[in-house]
C-alpha cells in the first residue's frame, strides 16, 4: 500500500515504537515530521509516508494520535536554531521544529482535527507533512503504536539543510538504500513502477519553478520549497534552524 501511494520503490527511513504508559504517558506537541526530516536529515522532498500499527486499543481517552487533515498541503517554517545532538531529546519532547501559534490556529480553523482511534491491529497511514501530535495519557490503559516510515528510493537523504552534522543511522537510514522486496509469494521479479496521475497543474513549470507533476516544487539552488502560503506563516518552504535563513 505504501509503495502504491508513493508511486515507486520504497525503503524504511525510520522505525520506532511510541509507548504511552497508563497514568503518566506524556504528551507530544504538534509538529510535521517532514520539517525535521528535511532540516536535520536532509530528506529532499515529501515522498515519505508514516504507517502506525496500533499494538493496543487507541481510544479517545488514552492519548491517541491527533491529525490536522489537509495540513500536508502547507509547509510551516519553524524558527530557532537546532541545538547540538537535538535527536537525544526531540524524540521524547519536541521543542524545536514546532509550529507557531498563528499558523497552527489557521490550520485547525481551516481543516479541523481528527483523532486516529481504533482497536489493536488497526493500521493508520498519514503523509510525512501532516501536522500531528497527541495528548497525555492519565488513564489506566496504555497506548502503544509501532511506526514504520517509508521513503521513496529516489528521495534518499542528502546533507542536512542546517549547519548540524547528520543524525545517527539508527534515527534515519542514510544508505546506501535498497528497495524493499515487495512481491506476491513465489514471484522474484520486482513489481513495475506505478504511475500516479498528477493533480491539476500547469502543463510546464512556471516562472517560479512549480513542477506540474508534484503538489510542491523544490529548487536545489536555494534549497527552498514553494507552496500555497498560509496566513500568518512565512509562505515558503525554507529550512528553519539554519544559517541560510
Amino acid at each position: 500500500m505504501a509503495r502504491f501511494i508513493l508511486g515507486g520503490d520504497i525503503y524504511i527511513h525510520q522505525s520506532r515504537m511510541n509507548f504511552k504508559p497508563g497514568f503518566n504517558g506524556k504528551e507530544f506537541y504538534w509538529h510535521s515530521d517532514f520539517e525535521t526530516w528535511h532540516v536535520e536529515d536532509g530528506m529532499p522532498r515529501m515522498r515519505a509516508l508514516s504507517c502506525s500499527i496500533l499494538l493496543t486499543d487507541n481510544d479517545i481517552n488514552n492519548g491517541p494520535l491527533m491529525l490536522v487533515p489537509g495540513s500536508h498541503r502547507h509547509y510551516i517554517t519553524c524558527v530557532g536554531e537546532t541545538p547540538e545532538n537535538h535527536y537525544q531529546h526531540s524524540l521524547r519532547k519536541q521543542e524545536y521544529g514546532v509550529p507557531d501559534h498563528n499558523s497552527l490556529s489557521e490550520l485547525v480553523s481551516r481543516y479541523g482535527i481528527d483523532t486516529a482511534t481504533g482497536p489493536a491491529g488497526s493500521v493508520v497511514f498519514f503523509d510525512c507533512n501532516t501536522m500531528h501530535g497527541s495528548n497525555s495519557n492519565i488513564t489506566p490503559a496504555p497506548r502503544s503504536n509501532l511506526f514504520f516510515v517509508y521513503n521513496q528510493v529516489g528521495n534518499s537523504l542528502q546533507d542536512p539543510y542546517c549547519h548540524q552534522a547528520p543524525r545517527p543511522g539508527f534515527i534515519a537510514d542514510r544508505g546506501p538504500v535498497a528497495p524493499l522486496a515487495i512481491a506476491p509469494s513465489g514471484i522474484s521479479e520486482p513489481l513495475p513502477s506505478i504511475h500516479i496521475p498528477a493533480p491539476d497543474h500547469p502543463a510546464a513549470p512556471d516562472s517560479q519553478g512549480h513542477d506540474p507533476h508534484n503538489n510542491y516544487a523544490y529548487s536545489r539552488e536555494n534549497r527552498r520549497y514553494l507552496h500555497e502560503p498560509l496566513r500568518g506563516s512565512h509562505g515558503k518552504y525554507s529550512a528553519r534552524r539554519s544559517r541560510r535563513q
